[in-house]
């Protein structure tokens, strides 16, 4: 183990120990936006047609129902929670969401 992991894993260790001894100490936090984006029905066609797959294959990649993505696309129904996410994942970076 190189010297300069040993020193930031005993460092790391040392807080801990601080910390659960209840000392007064400053902790790195770090601070998350509640997702919000909402998808219309054209912006989920569109990022189905540029992944080029199918609405039974797009649903099966973001672990939805056919019928689902059906009503997304017409816009009977809304993408929201975990599929409004995975939908922003596809949008930005289709290739996370397809394993190998």
């Amino acid at each position: 183990m190189d010297d300069k992991l040993f020193k930031e894993l005993e460092q790391s260790l040392r807080e801990m120990v601080d910390h659960s001894a209840g000392k007064k100490m400053e902790l790195r936090t770090t601070k998350f936006t509640k997702f919000n984006r909402v998808f219309k029905k054209a912006d989920v066609t569109k990022i189905r047609k540029r992944m080029n797959v199918s609405q039974g294959v797009f649903a099966t990649i973001l672990n939805v129902s056919t019928k689902t993505v059906q009503s997304w696309e017409q816009g009977t129904g809304t993408p929201s929670g975990p599929s409004a996410k995975l939908l922003d994942i596809a949008d930005h970076n289709p290739a996370a969401l397809i394993a190998k």
